[in-house]
């Protein structure tokens, strides 16, 4: 299996939730400001974030860029796209 890091970095708490490529929760919870988290897993990666601005994240050391809908702050996005 090919497994890929991705890796979560805080500066808001945040509500987060990841999948993996089966549909296995791979973590569902409170993240504080000011951790950090990474987890290793089957991409494509699911990703829920509840408060989207105060949070990076990286795959494979590459920044990854996602969108939140106008309005909203919580961001759903799939990693690698």
């Amino acid at each position: 299996a090919n497994s890929s890091l991705l890796f979560l970095e805080f500066s808001k708490d945040s509500w987060i939730q990841i999948l993996d490529a089966s549909g296995k929760n791979l973590y569902t919870g409170v993240r504080s400001a000011g951790t950090q988290y990474s987890i290793e897993g089957l991409p494509p990666y699911t990703v829920v974030l509840g408060v989207a601005d105060g949070v990076s994240v990286e795959y494979q050391g590459e920044v990854v860029d996602f969108a939140t809908r106008p309005g909203k702050n919580a961001a759903r996005f799939r990693v690698p796209q």
